[in-house]
């Protein structure tokens, strides 16, 4: 087990549990899912289960509100969330290359109470007016440009 799997490990012990999603690009377009209570967009991410490393929740996450199976390559960044717990923000990339870009895709019935739509979106049309947490979305943004 490496250092940094070590104190992810410890901060889910002491936590109980953390936040954590993904950045999932294709081209110039990123994954984001919008969200019934606030009709604002953001990643896919949510809580971990119990026990569950935070990569594994980004995945999981990923795939209950996008609708998105994919696979985690590194960790980008830990952002002190303004809800609390913080957020580790992965890069993940698609299981299935051919999923279409600025259209709707199909989500999971289950999760549609919480999600209105899952779609790749061109980096550009997302404003701070329109994300979830503006405070964040400039370095999601930035971590977006250098994968």
């Amino acid at each position: 087990m490496n250092k940094k799997t070590k104190i992810i490990n410890q901060l889910i012990n002491v936590q109980g549990y953390v936040n954590a999603g993904c950045i999932v690009k294709k081209q110039d377009y990123i994954l984001v899912v919008k969200l019934r209570k606030t009709g604002k967009w953001d990643i896919p991410a949510g809580k971990s289960l119990p026990g569950e490393l935070p990569s594994k929740t980004a995945e999981r996450e990923t795939w209950e509100e996008a609708g998105v199976q994919v696979k985690v390559i590194r960790l980008l960044d830990f952002i002190d969330a303004p809800a609390g717990h913080g957020l580790y923000i992965y890069e993940a990339v698609p299981s299935n290359n051919q999923l279409a870009l600025d259209v709707p895709l199909e989500i999971n019935p289950q999760f549609a109470q919480e999600i209105v739509e899952a779609r790749f979106l061109p980096i550009q049309d997302l404003h701070q007016d329109s994300f979830r947490y503006p405070e964040i979305l400039p370095r999601v943004i930035h971590l977006f440009n250098v994968i």
